[in-house]
């Protein structure tokens, strides 16, 4: 899922990200966990769960800055 749509099959997902970061440079990238990460799923406490929010700022085609930002979330374990 994409800010303008879906986009559906291996070929045009590669295309689309080959689109989006071409010319993209990314400075000041920061990844913060939420205040209660890690949590441990399961009882056998061999897996986490996190989340929490990323920020960057991008370089457009004519080189001004673009603040990005986003929220992200990830499964750790075996």
């Amino acid at each position: 899922m994409t800010n303008t749509g879906p986009v559906n099959g291996r070929q045009a997902i590669e295309k689309w990200h080959t689109d989006l970061y071409q010319g993209w440079h990314t400075k000041n990238f920061i990844i913060k966990f939420d205040g209660n990460a890690p949590h441990v799923i399961g009882t056998d406490s061999n897996s986490l769960w996190a989340t929490g929010e990323w920020s960057a700022t991008g370089q457009g085609k004519t080189g001004e800055p673009i603040p990005v930002k986003g929220n992200w979330g990830a499964i750790y374990g075996p």
